[in-house]
């Protein structure tokens, strides 16, 4: 596994502002389920594929090709920024710093 590119896509992607609004739309769809009780920790990582791949396409595009997103980060190395993103929701709902999300 590629740390290198791990945390190089995480930085990216908390600093890119074209996320933004998804990243809420994913935390605030994450918080329902949690809140209906029907939160699946084993399918959230999914639930950041698209904006994962996004963003990679947008680094791609800002610092080589948009054509070769997914070589420069590979299915192993998007993955396991779709499960830190995860773990990272779950950390931060427990702690209550997504109920801004509802107000």
């Amino acid at each position: 596994m590629d740390n290198v590119a791990i945390d190089e896509l995480m930085i990216y992607l908390r600093n890119d502002n074209r996320l933004v609004n998804q990243f809420e739309s994913i935390y605030k769809n994450l918080s329902i389920k949690l809140k209906k009780g029907i939160y699946d920790e084993s399918l959230a990582p999914i639930a950041f594929r698209q904006l994962v791949n996004r963003a990679a396409k947008h680094y791609a595009a800002d610092f080589d090709s948009r054509s070769r997103w997914s070589r420069i980060f590979m299915a192993e190395t998007r993955r396991e920024v779709e499960k830190q993103l995860a773990d990272y929701f779950l950390t931060e709902h427990k702690l209550g710093n997504m109920d801004y999300l509802f107000k």
